[in-house]
C-alpha cells in the first residue's frame, strides 16, 4: 500500500514494519555509509540542470498552491535496540538527494522567516534533528549543529553565515556533501525563494509529498 507524506509528517504518522498492519512512528531518517555523497548542490553541468530542474518543480508547485508529487522514497525500516524504549529507524535507500534538498529548504525558510523559537514550527524543528547523514563523521557532525543553528538571513547569505559559525571546522571543507549542501544554500535556493517568497506563505511544509 502506498502512502503519502511531508517531510514532516513522516516522522509522526506510523509507517509499515514487518506487515502492513504491523505499523511504526520513524525517529530518525538516516543515510548510510553506502550511499554516495550529496550531489545536488555539484557544480557540474548534469547535476546543475537536475537541480535547476528539481527546484523549478518545487516552485511551481507552490507558485500555483498545489501539492507536489515527488514520487517514492525507498528505505529499510530498522529497530533500534541500543536504547531502552523502542526507536525505529529508517536507512533511507532511494530519494536521499530529494529528501536533502527538502532538509535544506525547510533550515531556510525556518531561518528567513525567523520562525526557529515559534512553537507552531516545532514539527520541523524536531524534522531537521531527526535526518542523519553517516556517509562521512564530518556530514553527520555538520548536519547535527546545522539542525538546530539559528541565524538572521537578513544580512549575508547563508552558506556565508554558516562558513562563521563557531561550529563549522575547516575539515568540513573537504567533504563533497557538506560543499553541495553549502552550493545549494548559495546560489539556487535563495534565488528562486527570493523570486517568490511573497507566494510561499509557508505551503511547503504542508504540501511537499513522497511515498
Amino acid at each position: 500500500m502506498s502512502q503519502t507524506y511531508t517531510f514532516t509528517k513522516i516522522f509522526s504518522t506510523p509507517v509499515p514494519h514487518s506487515s502492513e498492519s504491523d505499523l511504526v512512528t520513524i525517529s530518525k531518517i538516516v543515510v548510510p555509509r553506502i550511499q554516495r555523497p550529496y550531489a545536488q548542490g555539484r557544480n557540474g553541468e548534469a547535476e546543475t540542470k537536475i537541480r535547476e530542474n528539481f527546484l523549478k518543480e518545487i516552485f511551481k508547485s507552490l507558485k500555483n498552491d498545489s501539492p507536489m508529487d515527488m514520487n517514492f522514497i525507498y528505505g529499510a525500516v530498522k529497530e533500534n535496540k541500543e536504547n531502552d524504549s523502542a526507536e525505529f529507524v529508517m536507512e533511507l535507500l532511494d530519494g536521499q538527494q530529494r529528501f536533502t534538498t527538502l532538509y535544506l529548504l525547510h533550515w531556510y525558510l525556518l531561518n528567513k522567516e525567523d520562525k526557529q523559537d515559534d512553537p507552531a514550527y516545532e514539527p520541523i524543528r524536531y524534522a531537521l534533528k531527526s535526518f542523519v547523514y553517516e556517509t562521512r563523521t564530518t556530514a553527520t557532525k555538520f548536519c547535527k549543529s546545522l539542525s538546530v543553528y539559528v541565524c538572521d538571513l537578513d544580512d549575508e547569505k547563508p552558506s556565508e553565515k554558516i562558513n562563521k559559525a563557531r561550529w563549522y571546522y575547516r575539515s568540513y571543507d573537504k567533504d563533497s556533501t557538506i560543499a553541495g549542501m553549502l552550493v545549494m544554500l548559495l546560489t539556487h535556493i535563495i534565488k528562486i525563494i527570493e523570486l517568490l517568497m511573497p507566494l510561499i506563505k509557508w505551503i511547503i511544509f504542508s504540501s511537499m509529498y513522497c511515498h
